[in-house]
């Protein structure tokens, strides 16, 4: 399962934003009420945004399928390959 991200410039360390349901990665750094908030975690490090699985430009989950808690853990710390 391919899984959606999109990060800011390398930093000190990174920083995952762990979305509710029904979020996209590329609209939510553009979002205009989010631009303080990500000005202050870029100045902290990388900001990485991802779609959960199911959700946003992440694959799509088969009907009646829900990742358990490990996978859905196991999305945040993919690598990209």
């Amino acid at each position: 399962m391919r899984v959606a991200y999109r990060a800011s410039a390398e930093g000190r360390r990174d920083i995952v934003f762990v979305p509710n349901w029904l979020t996209n990665c590329e609209v939510l750094p553009v979002l205009p009420s989010l631009q303080g908030w990500i000005e202050a975690m870029t100045s902290l490090g990388r900001l990485i945004f991802f779609d959960q699985p199911g959700s946003g430009a992440s694959d799509p989950l088969a009907p009646g399928e829900f990742p358990t808690l490990e996978q859905w853990a196991d999305s945040i710390t993919a690598r990209r390959v």
